[in-house]
């Protein structure tokens, strides 16, 4: 009696267990076989997915890739260069002020956190980026079917203060169809303009030649 309820036990157990498998959305590979619809992200930030052919994530953008879309700035009235990205390679945000306007002088960093993103003035936060304190503000704004967001990065590199300004355009999602509504979404997702500033300010170098003070700037 004992080895029977055991092995109804042990039935209604398996069909338990087979009916509590992910539901999540899923693509037919020509073999047959169902391939979940996931996301690898790549060491670039971008994102990948399952492939048809054999259920594999697809190959991550190179680095020569990533090399070719390199270009420098120089801005020879303060004596400034950086490298950065011509392209996000993007089909849904887009920059609008690109390369980003730099300003460099010799004032001492400060931040004042507060305000409201989709205020005139903006929203200010201070965060550490890899070890380095920021002053960020971003001022957000929708029109035509798109939002516009400003940002200024505020912070010190070898005692100079720099200052980025830019602004990103990002479509609004909801107004496209399944698959393009989820590309959009996850596409905006992965671009972080915290990463994009920190490569650029870890690319700044400046020459020997004096830097504008707080007084030539206003």
């Amino acid at each position: 009696m004992k080895k029977q309820a055991l092995a109804l036990m042990s039935v209604l157990l398996i069909v338990g267990c087979s009916n509590s498998v992910s539901t999540r959305p899923t693509t037919i590979s020509p073999s047959g076989d169902a391939c979940t619809k996931e996301a690898k992200i790549c060491p670039d930030g971008s994102t990948v997915s399952r492939t048809q052919a054999n259920c594999e994530f697809a190959a991550c953008p190179t680095s020569e890739t990533s090399a070719e879309n390199t270009q420098s700035f120089i801005d020879e009235a303060q004596n400034v260069e950086f490298m950065y990205s011509d392209s996000f390679q993007t089909n849904y945000v887009e920059a609008q002020d690109w390369p980003p306007l730099i300003i460099v002088s010799n004032a001492d960093f400060s931040c004042e956190s507060g305000g409201n993103e989709i205020k005139p003035e903006g929203e200010t936060v201070q965060r550490n980026l890899n070890g380095s304190p920021f002053c960020i503000t971003t001022q957000s704004e929708g029109a035509a079917g798109s939002t516009y967001s400003n940002y200024t990065y505020k912070t010190e590199k070898e005692d100079k203060l720099v200052i980025f300004e830019f602004t990103l355009r990002f479509a609004q999602c909801m107004n496209y169809d399944e698959p393009e509504q989820m590309d959009c979404l996850n596409e905006q997702k992965r671009i972080k303009p915290d990463n994009i500033i920190m490569d650029i300010t870890d690319s700044v170098q400046f020459s020997s030649h004096p830097f504008p003070t707080d007084q030539d700037l206003n």
